[in-house]
């Protein structure tokens, strides 16, 4: 975690991103360079590349676009900030520049050497990435709302789950929904676990929409909490955790109704034969998923409709997409299946969908 003059404060682990501002970016392509240093860089595409830094010995080089912190495509001096290896470098470092400055108009292309988990040894250019990370802009676009907590209903009205559900464990930041169903007590489980040795550490909030109830340091691995639901608050209890050093949380209920709120990202690290269930209200507008692998780490997905059809799917890659169900799709219980992530990647649910995503089908949430 590192925090620098400009106010940017990034916390990041083992994804490879590159952020960019407005009027922050240059591209100069190997064999190409911008008139004027004038360069256009779209969303989401290879062009956001203007600095490589050191590899620091033997290892791999993680790539990630992350779009532009602003509206439009951006030009300028390069002064976008990188981020490899946990490490952020500022563009203008010269010594570690992939596109250096030779005069106006004349930006001048690089080339390092990469070697990838000890394999063979690549030269990579701008060009390359170019090729690699085409412009995406319907990942910057993705149609996402938040849900509308007043009409939250368990889809399996039963007063107890048979056993509890647990979510996967979940990367970062992550907001979990329960929904009560009337007066009296609920109790839940947190659960964190920590990478590298680090001692639990999470903030976790609770809070009904309109109503915070408690706000909390978690340091155990498993912590239980009892909701104690009256008549006069809200019937949907949200819990907001925030876990340091890039560690990961868990949510699990004995109650109908629970799950993670997915219009924001929900980030996996690891897994195979994840299930992510969810509700249709039906409509035009359709079941939309947004999958965001992070740069090297692969991952596969499929979106189920009710009837059990693969309707859209993304093969095993590093390259993000947009998982869209045919118009007027049907009303009912879909789910979102990831058969292989090999390492990070983030899952966002829009469309008309309700955008909280379960981990059993009698413990989704719906509209009334």
């Amino acid at each position: 975690r590192r925090v620098f003059p400009t106010g940017l404060t990034v916390c990041i682990d083992l994804i490879t991103q590159i952020f960019l501002h407005q009027h922050h970016f240059v591209l100069a392509a190997h064999g190409g360079a911008p008139q004027y240093r004038q360069g256009t860089a779209d969303a989401g595409g290879g062009a956001a590349v203007v600095a490589a830094v050191a590899l620091f010995g033997a290892g791999s080089l993680g790539f990630q676009t992350e779009g532009i912190l602003g509206g439009g495509d951006v030009t300028g001096a390069p002064k976008g900030l990188v981020i490899v290896l946990g490490q952020l470098v500022f563009a203008d470092d010269e010594k570690d520049l992939f596109v250096t400055e030779d005069g106006l108009g004349n930006a001048v292309a690089g080339a390092i050497d990469v070697e990838r988990d000890g394999g063979p040894r690549e030269t990579i250019t701008a060009a390359t990435l170019m090729a690699r990370h085409v412009p995406r802009p319907e990942l910057r676009t993705f149609d996402a709302s938040e849900p509308d907590y007043r009409r939250l209903r368990p889809v399996v009205p039963a007063k107890k789950l048979s056993a509890p559900v647990s979510s996967p464990f979940f990367r970062y930041r992550q907001t979990f929904v329960q929904y009560v169903q009337g007066p009296g007590e609920y109790p839940v489980r947190l659960k964190l676990r920590m990478l590298g040795g680090t001692a639990p550490q999470a903030r976790v909030k609770v809070l009904t929409p309109g109503a915070d109830i408690c706000e909390f340091t978690m340091n155990e691995a498993v912590k239980d909490y009892v909701i104690k639901a009256d008549a006069d608050r809200s019937n949907v209890y949200i819990f907001e955790v925030s876990v340091r050093h890039g560690g990961l949380a868990a949510f699990e209920s004995s109650w109908p109704g629970s799950g993670a709120l997915a219009s924001r990202g929900i980030n996996i690290l690891c897994g195979r034969n994840l299930e992510f269930y969810f509700s249709h209200p039906g409509g035009v507008r359709g079941v939309q998923a947004k999958v965001s692998p992070a740069g090297g780490e692969p991952a596969a997905a499929r979106l189920i409709d009710p009837s059990g059809v693969c309707v859209a799917e993304q093969p095993y890659r590093d390259a993000g997409s947009v998982l869209k169900s045919p118009a007027n799709a049907a009303a009912g219980l879909w789910k979102v299946v990831f058969p292989n992530v090999k390492d990070d990647c983030a899952f966002t649910l829009g469309g008309g969908a309700v955008p909280i995503v379960s981990f059993a089908a009698d413990a989704v949430l719906s509209y009334d």
